[in-house]
């Protein structure tokens, strides 16, 4: 059982995202979304997703400052 999780400011790239490609046929059984970069950090510390796909230009939290506080929350294997 996979999350993965979708952090864009655009709704319409965000829910394109969710339906394409077939999720289930990749194994992923959840697919979380966050309008910016906190609510996407947020959903992060709560679902520990396997997959994370953002955008770089955000509100509130822009892409490159989410995936740093990211491997904070949750720290990549060594």
């Amino acid at each position: 059982m996979y999350h993965v999780l979708i952090a864009d400011d655009e709704a319409v790239t965000r829910n394109g995202l969710k339906v394409f490609p077939d999720w289930k046929s990749l194994g992923i059984t959840q697919v979380l979304l966050a309008a910016d970069g906190a609510e996407a950090l947020r959903l992060a510390r709560q679902e520990r997703p396997d997959i994370v796909i953002s955008d770089i230009r955000m509100p509130k939290l822009n892409g490159i400052a989410f995936a740093a506080r990211l491997r904070e929350v949750i720290p990549t294997a060594d």
